[in-house]
């Protein structure tokens, strides 16, 4: 449950910052809604298997996506920094 709470508030953040563009926050926020679904749906998972099981894997891929979005978007943002102070030299 901490994951989706963290996923978030990341999302937004990041959104607001202005360094994340609208479609990665859309699937953290995704993302975060299905983890936090799965949390959730737990004792009913735990139970009897059904489909609400595939909300945590579906949650978690797609938080593996984000991840993997927020690490190329933060390097390709600290690159342009270093080209353009390297352009000031």
């Amino acid at each position: 449950m901490t994951r989706s709470v963290a996923l978030l508030g990341l999302s937004i953040g990041g959104l607001r910052a202005g360094v994340t563009p609208r479609w990665h926050a859309a699937l953290g926020l995704v993302s975060a809604t299905l983890l936090f679904g799965s949390a959730t749906a737990a004792p009913l998972v735990v139970a009897g298997a059904g489909p609400l099981g595939l909300l945590g894997l579906v949650g978690w891929l797609l938080w593996v996506g984000w991840v993997a979005g927020y690490g190329i978007v933060l390097v390709r943002r600290v690159s342009a920094r270093v080209s353009a102070n390297e352009g000031l030299s």
